[in-house]
């Protein structure tokens, strides 16, 4: 299984709000979960677009890797 780095800040944020019960940092927590999410599948597109064994394959990742860059996220 692959791992994925979090800033010091959210993984304490996450702590107070799963171990405290502190909700006040939910938006927060949520906003930058999203924009870890869309990192990483941004990295994976541009990754598969390189990788990939066929060349439809590859294609069809570069195209959702340059149609992310255009609208900029893949979750909202």
């Amino acid at each position: 299984m692959k791992q994925v780095k979090i800033s010091m800040d959210l993984f304490m944020e996450l702590v107070h709000y799963h171990l405290a019960g502190d909700k006040s940092s939910q938006e927060k927590i949520e906003k930058e979960l999203t924009r870890k999410v869309n990192s990483l599948a941004q990295h994976e597109n541009y990754t598969r677009s390189i990788m990939s064994g066929t060349e439809e394959e590859r294609q069809s990742y570069k195209e959702r890797y340059n149609r992310y860059r255009e609208y900029g996220s893949l979750v909202r």
